[in-house]
């Protein structure tokens, strides 16, 4: 959501992404910009660890035959893994260690930023647009994935937002509605909408999983 901020958000709901960018774009601070980085790392990590956690805990268990895991022993399978693991550490690791090592050989002048009141409104401003665009996105990722059971064009429209970049979605409600510019409202409707597939579709898969006898079941103690 990077570009709905950027351009609906203005200053006053800049987040800690769009200070990364005013840092090094505007402002050619990479010092500073490596600690914000660092820093946002360390909360998405810690929240996708979390997510992981939650996730292994709440999964319900399915019938499968296991694939035993088989170590790679003819020259051709060493050099795909090999391959493999160089194209996710260049594109994927090395940008990280590269703002790690940043943020860590900057010096005490650059973790300064961590005390400016800028940072920290826009520290608020990203976990409040997160809470309020989860909670939007959870209303309506379940009323889609109910809705689509039985029609393959709404399952499908639940695809539109994933196709659409942010920054288009942003620079379209720009032009619709101008006077909303840098408005609370505009902006939690605007993540809602880029947020809100990832529930319908998870949704829709444990709906899809769903035995029939259960809802059979279900009818003959009086659900409609």
């Amino acid at each position: 959501g990077f570009g709905l901020a950027l351009l609906l958000g203005g200053q006053r709901y800049a987040t800690v992404e769009v200070e990364i960018y005013t840092l090094v774009a505007h402002e050619l601070k990479l010092a500073e910009a490596g600690v914000l980085g660092l820093c946002m790392v360390l909360l998405t990590g810690s929240v996708a660890l979390a997510y992981g956690v939650i996730e292994r805990r709440l999964a319900t268990p399915v019938r499968f035959d296991a694939i035993a895991l088989t170590r790679p022993v003819r020259p051709a399978q060493r050099a795909l893994l090999i391959g493999a693991l160089g194209v996710l550490f260049v594109f994927c690791a090395a940008p990280l260690l590269a703002v790690v090592w940043r943020a860590l050989t900057s010096g005490p002048a650059a973790w300064a930023v961590l005390l400016d009141d800028d940072l920290w409104q826009a520290l608020w401003n990203t976990l409040r647009f997160s809470a309020l665009a989860l909670a939007v996105a959870t209303l309506l990722g379940l009323t889609h994935a109910l809705a689509a059971r039985r029609s393959v064009w709404l399952r499908t429209a639940a695809f539109l937002p994933f196709v659409v970049s942010p920054v288009t979605v942003a620079f379209g409600l720009l032009l619709l509605y101008p006077s909303w510019t840098a408005s609370l409202p505009l902006l939690i409707g605007a993540y809602a909408l880029l947020a809100y597939p990832f529930v319908a579709k998870s949704v829709a898969s444990a709906l899809d999983g769903l035995p029939e006898s259960v809802l059979q079941a279900a009818r003959t103690l009086g659900a409609t």
